[in-house]
C-alpha cells in the first residue's frame, strides 16, 4: 500500500518540528505540508490531498474544529488532533477524529495513532472495492461495448446498503456534491453528481429538465406554463419542478 500522505497543522514551530521528526522515523509516511494556521491548512489540504492530518486545536483565527467544519465530512482526510490539553477530547471524537494525541509527543503513543490511521485506510480501501462490486451488480451486465444503463442504484441508509430500482425513482435533485433520490414516500442520498447519474440512466425514461433536476418521464402528470415562457412539470403526487428554458422544447416533444 502507498505511503500515507501527511499534513501537519500547528501554530507552534517547535511543536511542528518535534512532530515531523518523530513521524519521519516511522515507515510508510510522507509529510507533504506543514501549516501554521487554519487558513493555510485548508489551502494545503485542497492542494495536496493528504490522507492524514495532524491538527492542532488551538490556532489563531481558525481553530482545529473550525478547519474541520469547513471540510465536507465525506471527503475530508483522517484527522488526529494534537494538543497540550485534554479538555477537548470528547468533542474531538464527536467530530469523528480518529485519535487525540497530547503534547509533548510520546513516540509509542504517536506510532499507535498512525497505525490507527493505516487501519482506517485499509477499511476504506476494502469498502471502496466492495462498493465497485455492488455498483456493477446494480448496473447489470451489458452485452455491448457501451456503458449499460443502470437498472438499480446502490444506496446507503442507517448503516445498511440496499438497491433501488431506477424505474421506481420519480425524480432526482442535486444537494451540493450529492443527489437526493425521491422514491414514493422515501428519499435516499447518493454520493454522485447529477451529470454522472444522468449518464448512467436510460434517456428514454429519464430526462434532465434543469441543471439540478432529473425526472422520470413516467411520473409526469402534466406540463404547465407559468409566467409567460417558463414551464414546470407536475408529478402524479403533486410535486412541481421547474423546467429550464434550454430543456423546455425537448421536454414538450419527448414527454408526449
Amino acid at each position: 500500500m502507498e505511503a500515507l500522505r501527511v499534513l501537519i497543522a500547528d501554530d507552534e514551530r517547535l511543536s511542528r518540528r518535534a512532530l515531523r521528526a518523530q513521524l519521519e522515523r516511522l515507515e510508510g509516511l510522507c509529510v507533504v505540508a506543514e501549516c501554521a494556521d487554519g487558513e493555510a491548512a485548508l489551502a494545503a489540504i485542497e492542494r495536496e490531498e493528504p490522507d492524514l492530518i495532524f491538527l492542532d486545536i488551538q490556532m489563531p483565527h481558525l481553530s482545529g474544529f473550525d478547519v474541520l467544519a469547513r471540510l465536507g465530512p465525506e471527503s475530508r482526510p483522517a484527522v488526529i488532533f494534537v494538543t497540550a490539553y485534554d479538555e477537548h477530547a470528547i468533542r474531538a471524537f464527536e467530530v469523528r477524529a480518529i485519535d487525540y494525541v497530547l503534547k509533548p509527543f510520546d513516540e509509542q503513543r504517536l506510532a499507535a495513532a498512525v497505525e490507527h490511521a493505516r487501519a482506517r485506510r485499509r477499511e476504506r480501501t476494502l469498502s471502496g472495492q466492495m462498493e465497485d462490486v455492488l455498483r456493477t451488480v446494480a448496473d447489470g451486465a451489458s452485452g455491448s461495448s457501451g456503458v449499460p444503463h443502470a437498472r438499480r442504484l446502490l444506496v446507503r441508509q442507517n448503516g445498511h446498503a440496499s438497491f433501488v430500482a431506477t424505474r421506481e425513482i420519480e425524480w432526482i435533485g442535486a444537494i451540493g456534491n450529492h443527489v437526493r433520490l425521491h422514491v414514493s414516500e422515501n428519499t435516499y442520498v447518493l454520493k454522485t453528481s447529477v451529470s454522472e447519474l444522468e449518464r448512467r440512466l436510460d434517456p428514454s425514461q429519464f430526462m434532465r429538465i434543469h441543471r439540478s433536476t432529473i425526472v422520470n418521464l413516467d411520473s409526469i402528470a402534466q406540463v404547465e406554463s407559468y409566467g409567460g415562457s417558463d414551464y414546470q412539470v407536475v408529478l402524479r403526487d403533486g410535486t412541481k419542478l421547474r423546467v429550464s428554458r434550454s430543456n423546455r422544447d425537448r421536454l414538450l416533444r419527448d414527454a408526449q
